[in-house]
């Protein structure tokens, strides 16, 4: 998953793509360890890309077209930084 695959799901997962990545701020880091806003809860970041972020989102109900909070209210620049 990712540039040169260096991260491999280890089971299935249901994600979230969103349409924002490191190009746009987002620290590439969060992926494997971030946290996210979506669908009322916060849900763990698995991937920032350059253009793009995957979000887990488990059995949400999520339609496109949902925002993703991934730095605001729910996501503390303080906890981004600590994850």
């Amino acid at each position: 998953m990712g540039y040169g695959s260096r991260r491999r799901a280890e089971r299935p997962m249901r994600l979230a793509i969103v349409a924002a990545g490191y190009a746009d701020g987002i620290i590439r880091r969060a992926g494997g360890g971030g946290r996210a806003w979506l669908a009322g809860a916060l849900r763990p970041v698995v991937l920032v890309n350059m253009d793009l972020s995957a979000i887990e989102i488990g059995a949400a109900a999520v339609s496109e077209g949902d925002e993703a909070e991934l730095l605001g209210p729910h996501v503390p620049l303080d906890d981004l930084a600590a994850w």
